[in-house]
């Protein structure tokens, strides 16, 4: 971070354009990951993260995933389906996946604009995941996913999109469950055992989420799966959670 703008561009541009083996994949993900902090013009930083969205190194990809949270609309619209749906790596793919609920709640950009010369980078994030069409992204990468550890973070992604969206209103919820209903069903039908589990798992989070009449159970459930010790059960009484 000690050199100037000009100059982080042209040692930042050399090292992705001409990636090397061995430990060189640690300097360029450090690159990456200083990107969108560090580089002002949308040009210059477009051109960048394309070069390193195809580098040969599936932990520098995974930087470019991640630095989309913080990114200009028009680059989160075009590397972040391709990563999502695309790329070789399930860990990748994973990664991606991982950036939906900080475009979706807007809690991605406040870490990035630290840098010397970041603010105007900053101010061209996303702050709202609306202008993005994430339940769609999500909902295919479901639809299309074969690999388990992809599918078990998607499928935590929907959960927390969900859980965040109700958070805001009732309403917000209901563009994940349209979108998503299907591919669930989908998996708890025909996925192998554990996928199975884990999108039954799913299904029960976004019945609960996703209707209102059960909010009024949602935080005495919590407390009391909480005070419950692993291996144990517990049980509850209408009274105490039918608080209105």
């Amino acid at each position: 971070q000690s050199l100037s703008p000009a100059n982080f561009v042209t040692v930042a541009t050399k090292r992705l354009r001409a990636p090397q083996a061995g430990d060189d994949l640690f300097v360029r993900r450090r690159i990456v990951d200083v990107l969108v902090a560090q580089i002002s013009d949308p040009a210059e930083l477009g051109a960048l993260l394309r070069v390193a969205a195809s580098d040969p190194s599936p932990h520098v990809r995974q930087g470019v995933a991640t630095s989309l949270s913080a990114a200009p609309l028009a680059l989160v619209l075009e590397l972040l389906p391709a990563l999502l749906l695309h790329d070789a790596e399930a860990k990748v793919r994973a990664c991606a996946a991982l950036q939906l609920p900080l475009l979706a709640s807007g809690k991605n950009t406040a870490s990035v604009a630290s840098g010397s010369y970041g603010v105007q980078a900053a101010q061209a994030v996303i702050h709202v995941g609306s202008a993005l069409p994430l339940t769609n992204w999500l909902a295919q990468a479901l639809a299309q996913e074969r690999a388990v550890f992809p599918l078990r973070v998607l499928l935590r992604v929907l959960e927390q999109c969900v859980i965040d969206a109700a958070s805001r209103s009732p309403e917000a919820v209901t563009p994940w469950l349209l979108a998503c209903n299907q591919a669930i069903h989908k998996l708890h039908q025909s996925g192998e055992y554990k996928v199975r589990r884990w999108a039954a798992q799913t299904a029960e989070v976004l019945w609960l989420y996703g209707t209102p009449e059960l909010s009024d159970f949602i935080v005495p459930l919590q407390a009391a799966v909480q005070a419950c010790p692993p291996g144990s059960s517990r049980s509850c009484s209408r009274a105490a959670l039918w608080r209105r």
